[in-house]
């Protein structure tokens, strides 16, 4: 798998993201019996999508825990939360998990070379038991159509109005 740039590494969005997908994931960080921890990380399910970029430099997220059952919607600056049924939930899931996301061994797909004006995308998510990110833009090239429908299949099934 080829390792994000260090001008992705470096965003904040996505470090942010990083760290509240880890933070969701360890659960029960403080618990010493693994077996607890490792349980309650096969039954998370957690997303966060992030969009930026274009002309104008917009920036959305969506955020999704099965612990909380919240879906937080930011689109630039204005946040937004909706309280997701286990349907609903059920249906994301599942789509995530039949979309090849955690299936893909690449994890980066950048923009070629010389391209200027894109948006950016970035998937992390965990579901039973399994981690996986992939970042893309929308003008890479070999990004399966699996993967690169999420943000708005999720968005629709999981969002508080149109996010994507």
């Amino acid at each position: 798998p080829c390792s994000p740039s260090a001008r992705t590494l470096s965003n904040p969005d996505i470090t942010n993201s990083t760290a509240l997908v880890e933070e969701i994931i360890a659960g029960a960080s403080n618990t010493t019996e693994m077996n607890i921890t490792q349980n309650m990380t096969k039954k998370t399910f957690a997303v966060i999508i992030t969009k930026t970029g274009g002309i104008t430099g917009t920036t959305s997220q969506l955020q999704y825990d099965s612990f909380s059952k919240e879906a937080i919607s930011i689109v630039n600056g204005n946040k937004s939360i909706r309280n997701i049924s286990d349907h609903d939930e059920g249906v994301a899931s599942r789509i995530l998990n039949d979309s090849g996301f955690f299936d893909s061994d690449k994890i980066f797909y950048p923009p070629p070379s010389g391209s200027s004006d894109y948006f950016e995308y970035t998937v992390i998510a965990t579901l039973n038991g399994k981690l996986h990110a992939v970042y893309w833009t929308d003008v890479s090239e070999g990004v399966l159509n699996g993967i690169k429908n999420l943000p708005f299949i999720l968005a629709y099934i999981l969002g508080t109005g149109r996010v994507f």
